[in-house]
């Protein structure tokens, strides 16, 4: 199975596992988005919903692991390849390595 399809399908089992304060963040963003608040402008495809959704998951997974490349993989059940892939991808910023 491809890496980001999983991904895609780790995306509510890592809201699952998100404490409270992550899921309210999430759940304000997505607020947000919805009401068109939040820039850049509110995704107007699928497949911008999708990597919208996927940088939200992997910035959730980023923080809840305190910035651990390694732990954030496991948590969505990727490889810390993958991770690097996405944080290149949207921008996440420096991270810590760590087993």
């Amino acid at each position: 199975m491809n890496d980001e399809i999983r991904l895609r399908q780790e995306i509510l089992s890592a809201f699952d596992r998100a404490d409270w304060a992550a899921r309210e963040a999430l759940l304000t963003a997505i607020r947000h988005l919805v009401a068109g608040v939040l820039t850049p402008p509110v995704p107007s495809t699928r497949k911008e919903w999708v990597e919208r959704a996927d940088q939200v998951a992997l910035t959730l997974a980023i923080e809840a692991s305190g910035g651990n490349i390694s732990a954030t993989a496991r948590r969505l059940g990727v490889s810390r390849v993958t991770v690097y892939r996405l944080i290149e991808k949207y921008g996440a910023g420096n991270r810590t390595e760590g087993a």
